[in-house]
């Protein structure tokens, strides 16, 4: 729950090979602001799936997508 409504969120995102676990320490202190934390496909607890773009790119362009539907500018 954030208690700072009109705080910037913070937005953890782990790097190739690694996943949101990189992050179990850290989260908690941040706990009255809105953080994001997600898993890239294919890594962490999330599934790989088939025919998607795992390089760079494909990575921005996912990430955006989890921004925009956050509503994160």
């Amino acid at each position: 729950v954030c208690s700072e409504p009109d705080a910037i969120p913070i937005v953890f995102i782990h790097s190739f090979g690694s996943s949101l676990f990189s992050w179990r320490y850290q989260l908690s202190d941040f706990r009255n602001y809105p953080i994001f934390a997600f898993d890239h496909p294919g890594l962490g607890l999330s599934d790989k799936v088939a025919n998607l773009s795992y390089n760079l790119d494909g990575y921005t362009e996912r990430t955006l997508a989890v921004f925009d539907q956050a509503g994160i500018k």
